[in-house]
């Protein structure tokens, strides 16, 4: 009798999962930013829980589910179709570093994205020939304008070219806590979270595109987003620009995604959670500017 109920039981933990039951696995055991205002973020889990209990996590109610995960208030929490591209996405891969003079003494470089792939060249590769190009042609300038607004993030690479290029000494990054649930393969049981680390970045002043000793300026909106934010963050906090505009949108923690409905939808969500130097959240936090000016 024992032998029998220890074979139903290995056979039903090696049985596959649904997609509602993956769904609700990767929220509570993988979705880092879960601790992040912990108490609401339940409730709306628990009722993502009934919904998926009622049998309605199908892709015809792709829109309710939608809704259900923006309760959770976490922008890179998201469910999207990987069947399109929006316009959006395309005006966005077409631009990556612009940048113009605004007077005689100041230079503005626009870092549209942190993330620049083409197919031609991988995203550090252009990101870091743009931004080369338009660094060079503001050397002449006393002072610099690092314009953030808009900026969706990208990768950790991207960030760290441009930071090394900005700050005037060594500073703090970020600190970090991952989920067991990261790349690159999940196991179960091995508890929730890893050892809480701090990164630290120094400039690289030898390089040919280095701006550190010019007076900076970076301008942040509402829009600046994800890695964008750290780098916000890192030039406020290490006094390397001043940072004028807007609180910044409040989301960090290395999303990855996992594919639904036969790969024609695919969720995104935060493996860690992130903190700022002051140790502040950049999840539903943000970065406050020095100024909170309307920046033209």
């Amino acid at each position: 009798m024992i032998k029998k109920l220890l074979l139903l039981l290995f056979i039903s933990s090696c049985s596959p999962q649904s997609e509602g039951e993956k769904f609700i696995d990767i929220l509570e055991n993988r979705y880092a930013n879960l601790e992040v205002n912990k108490k609401e973020k339940l409730v709306v889990l628990d009722k993502i829980k009934k919904f998926v209990d009622d049998g309605k996590f199908k892709e015809e109610n792709i829109l309710e589910i939608k809704k259900l995960l923006s309760e959770m208030k976490d922008y890179h929490l998201v469910m999207d179709s990987t069947l399109s591209s929006t316009d959006e996405e395309v005006e966005r891969d077409d631009r990556c570093i612009t940048s113009k003079i605004e007077s005689a003494s100041t230079y503005i470089i626009k870092v549209h994205s942190l993330w620049c792939e083409t197919e031609e060249f991988s995203s550090i590769d252009r990101f870091s020939k743009e931004f080369k190009e338009h660094a060079i042609k503001a050397k002449s300038y006393s002072n610099i304008k690092i314009d953030l607004r808009g900026n969706g993030g990208g990768g950790d690479q991207e960030t760290r070219y441009l930071l090394k290029r900005l700050i005037k000494s060594k500073s703090f990054l970020y600190q970090y806590q991952y989920t067991n649930a990261t790349r690159p393969v999940y196991k179960r049981g091995f508890g929730k979270w890893t050892k809480k680390k701090t990164d630290y970045i120094s400039p690289l002043e030898s390089a040919e595109d280095y701006l550190g000793h010019k007076n900076l300026i970076a301008l942040v909106d509402k829009d600046t987003f994800s890695s964008a934010e750290v780098v916000a963050s890192v030039l406020k906090f290490s006094k390397s620009a001043i940072l004028l505009g807007e609180r910044t949108k409040g989301g960090a923690g290395d999303p990855i995604t996992e594919p639904f409905f036969d790969g024609r939808y695919e969720l995104s969500f935060a493996t860690c959670v992130v903190w700022q130097e002051d140790g502040s959240l950049y999840e539903q936090h943000g970065v406050t500017p020095n100024s909170s000016v309307i920046t033209k």
